[in-house]
């Protein structure tokens, strides 16, 4: 999909460019949370290693955090555990590649 590939290297997203490539009236800010815990899994370990090819993502990874239940963080919290079940996240997502 390449969202995160800018130079061939991971980099920041604005939220105007995710607002640019979002459906009309879609919900940014959740858009952004979904996108920025994709970012933290792929920058904690090798956890998504087997749907990641170079810099980017394979689909699937994308249509499993798109429904997938997390929950919002909040500016100036410290979280002691991730915002969603992350075991379950991948076993969700290797269930998607056992259905393709």
């Amino acid at each position: 999909m390449g969202l995160y590939r800018d130079t061939g290297n991971a980099g920041a997203i604005s939220f105007e460019i995710l607002e640019a490539v979002c459906s009309p009236g879609a919900n940014v800010s959740a858009v952004w949370g979904r996108s920025s815990m994709l970012t933290m899994l792929r920058l904690t370990g090798q956890r998504l290693s087997p749907w990641q090819h170079e810099e980017d993502l394979d689909d699937s990874v994308f249509r499993v955090a798109a429904t997938f239940p997390m929950e919002g963080m909040k500016r100036g919290v410290i979280y002691s555990e991730w915002p969603l079940d992350v075991d379950g996240f991948l076993e969700r997502l290797r269930q998607q590649d056992g259905a393709s």
